[in-house]
């Protein structure tokens, strides 16, 4: 089954800038900082028109055109995160051993996970923040996939 015109429209937030190179990467700049993403396709086209990046393709398959939406996505994402971060609140649950977490450098070290006696690391990426207060765990950063 062929679809005849797959199109989405993505707001720009005001103070953010996002340009396409011949390539497909979709650059997006704000306040809040840089970020860049290849989303090549052969039949999806991406432009920027005003304050709106169109993500479009012409008679396509239906897997195509739940790509379209899914470049829209991602370009939602990075155009929102350049302007404000993006927040996760988790929660440290334990049922018999009591776990302790803390902040390293660029690394959360987690111990006596089910009573392991080894500690386990879990690695910070470029520009996320973590913050560890009791049992309360909140990871902010501009990126949402990071």
């Amino acid at each position: 089954m062929t679809i005849a015109v797959t199109r989405r429209e993505v707001d720009i937030p005001e103070g953010v800038t996002v340009t396409v190179d011949d390539q497909q990467v979709v650059n997006v700049q704000g306040p809040n900082g840089q970020m860049s993403r290849q989303l090549a396709h052969p039949q999806i086209d991406i432009s920027v028109e005003g304050d709106q990046v169109i993500v479009e393709a012409d008679l396509v398959r239906r897997k195509v055109a739940a790509l379209v939406g899914t470049f829209a996505g991602h370009i939602g994402n990075m155009a929102r995160g350049a302007a404000e971060d993006f927040q996760a609140k988790l929660k440290i649950v334990s049922s018999h051993f009591p776990i302790k977490a803390k902040v390293q450098g660029d690394q959360v070290v987690i111990e006596n996970f089910l009573g392991e006696k080894a500690p386990r690391n879990a690695r910070i990426r470029t520009g996320c923040k973590v913050e560890i207060k009791g049992s309360d765990v909140t990871v902010a950063g501009p990126n949402k996939e990071d």
